[in-house]
């Protein structure tokens, strides 16, 4: 025993010797601790600066889909943030989105998020994998809308043969391209982000290429039913192979039959019940062809149903293409073909 053990001894006795050896021992031979034995350190925090709610959106943009809409001095975690739209608040204009799992997940404005700095307080965002893309055959550019529809906020104009990432596609209001009609809109990234009309967007397949994106439905419908009209002249109404009273003859529909209507063309006057009119209706029926509108019932005196392919007739309905001196985002895209 040494000298130091016998003086330990003599002061403290034997059992005071025992435990300091044990905590001695305890000391060195436990193993330090590891990474998985410490807390792992949260995201950044910041906190909803504006009354009564602060958007959430699916990108980082003020056009993007709205996920939801976080209270007022909501505490929440930042794990990664994006430059995207401008957003001006109460500390000035910032380009930076915060992104948050909160509420589901999406990004909101920086502008509103307090975050004790105007700078960034997490990494880059990595950008979403692209899973279709597509070419724009719609000339001199495709409308990109805020949603699945002609009418919805026009965002920009995306120029022809320019080809975009589609990211994720959802069904909406049917548009008639050169290959028919369809529902299906596609999402994409490019200029903001926002929805195109498939009808105009060359992919290869009159299918989607990519999966519906959040809340859009797993498979567009079918689309729907043309607009229809009725036959208005006795014994019945010549079916034509284009819209001209001196085109083919390919029947006769009898009066009061009701026909679809896919397109509209303009072509030679004719005179009718209610006036002379220069429209004349395509129809699937008999066949297929032209029926003139001067001796249809449809409801109005106008088209019912967008221009057929490279007709060059005016459409009341169709939004798709932008106007000929339209460039990307400048909101000067027209609502004719």
């Amino acid at each position: 025993m040494s000298g130091t053990a016998k003086s330990l001894r003599s002061k403290f006795g034997a059992c005071a010797v025992v435990w300091i050896a044990i905590v001695i021992a305890s000391a060195v031979l436990l193993p330090a601790p590891s990474k998985s034995d410490t807390a792992s350190a949260a995201f950044p925090t910041g906190r909803i600066n504006i009354q009564p709610c602060l958007n959430l959106r699916a990108d980082a943009s003020g056009t993007s889909a709205l996920i939801g809409c976080i209270a007022y001095n909501t505490i929440v975690e930042i794990d990664c943030t994006k430059i995207g739209t401008s957003v001006t608040g109460p500390f000035g204009a910032t380009t930076l989105w915060d992104h948050t799992t909160a509420a589901g997940g999406g990004y909101l404005s920086d502008a509103y998020v307090f975050t004790g700095t105007s700078a960034a307080i997490a990494g880059t965002c990595a950008p979403p994998p692209v899973v279709g893309s597509g070419r724009i055959i719609a000339q001199p550019c495709l409308n990109l809308r805020a949603d699945a529809s002609g009418t919805a906020a026009l965002i920009g104009c995306i120029s022809y043969n320019t080809v975009v990432d589609i990211d994720c596609t959802k069904a909406g209001t049917a548009v008639l391209g050169p290959y028919g009609a369809t529902t299906i809109w596609d999402h994409t990234t490019a200029a903001g982000g926002g929805y195109l009309s498939d009808a105009y967007v060359f992919t290869g397949t009159s299918a989607a290429v990519a999966p519906a994106c959040a809340g859009a439905g797993a498979t567009p419908p079918a689309p729907p039913a043309f607009p229809t009209g009725t036959v208005n002249i006795a014994p019945c109404l010549n079916l034509r192979a284009d819209a001209s009273g001196v085109s083919a003859l390919l029947g006769c529909i009898n009066v009061n039959t009701v026909v679809p209507i896919d397109c509209t063309k303009m072509g030679s006057s004719v005179p009718g019940p209610f006036g002379a009119s220069s429209i004349w209706d395509h129809t699937t029926a008999a066949g297929g062809g032209f029926l003139s509108d001067a001796n249809m019932l449809t409801g109005q005196s106008g088209p019912i149903a967008p221009p057929c392919p490279g007709s060059g007739s005016p459409s009341l309905y169709s939004s798709a293409i932008g106007s000929g001196n339209a460039a990307v985002g400048s909101g000067h895209c027209s609502t004719t073909l």
